[in-house]
């Protein structure tokens, strides 16, 4: 069926902040979808708009601690030309930090946390929760590219899997199954420099 249209924009402006030694980022988008459908012989037309709005703050202190700050908010309007009841506004917000930090000769702490807010979902799919990572680790060998770390995921147990499907026809609002809090035990060990390709000298320190 003729009548398709996705238009999709998406800005980022970005400045060092030298007084916190930290990168401040800015950054917005536009999205506008117009889906056609067919319903008892009837052409109607589904037509969905997204904006969309976030701030983020990057570390640049050292090379012993790294840390990123940022949300994410969207504003949702969802308008079908044959079906009233398929109207809809709905928004979410994803705030993030995650954070690194060497402690003390070769133990890193990590954090990651995640507050996830919806609101015009289906009675009982908004969702306001807050996920929470943490681990505890020790870089080994004379090179440090291994380590051992214990690691808890989710460890509020507050972890949801919401997801929304907008189509011609319907609004499906449905929920995954996802796994809560779990501990983990890890190993893992950097084989070669990423960054810059593996040169010479650092396979003479891989193998010797």
């Amino acid at each position: 069926m003729d009548g398709s249209k996705d238009f999709r924009s998406w800005v980022s402006y970005g400045i060092p902040l030298k007084f916190i030694k930290s990168n401040f980022n800015l950054n917005g988008g536009f999205s506008s979808t117009k889906r056609p459908g067919q319903v008892n012989n009837q052409l109607s037309f589904n037509n969905s708009s997204r904006i969309s709005t976030g701030i983020s703050l990057s570390s640049n202190i050292s090379d012993q601690i790294d840390f990123n700050i940022s949300t994410r908010f969207s504003y949702n309007d969802v308008e079908n030309t044959l079906n009233a009841n398929l109207n809809n506004q709905y928004y979410n917000q994803r705030s993030r930090l995650n954070l690194s930090w060497i402690i003390w000769e070769g133990f890193i702490y990590r954090l990651d946390v995640n507050h996830q807010l919806n609101s015009g979902l289906s009675a009982g799919y908004d969702a306001n929760v807050v996920l929470m990572n943490m681990s505890i680790g020790k870089k080994i060998f004379s090179n440090q590219r291994g380590e051992v770390s214990l690691n808890v995921y989710d460890l509020l147990g507050q972890n949801r899997s919401v997801y929304r499907n907008v189509t011609d026809a319907y609004i499906e609002d449905g929920q995954n199954n996802v796994m809560q809090r779990y501990f983990m035990l890890s190993f893992s060990y950097n084989i070669r420099h990423f960054n810059k390709g593996t040169d010479m000298e650092d396979y003479n320190e891989i193998y010797n």
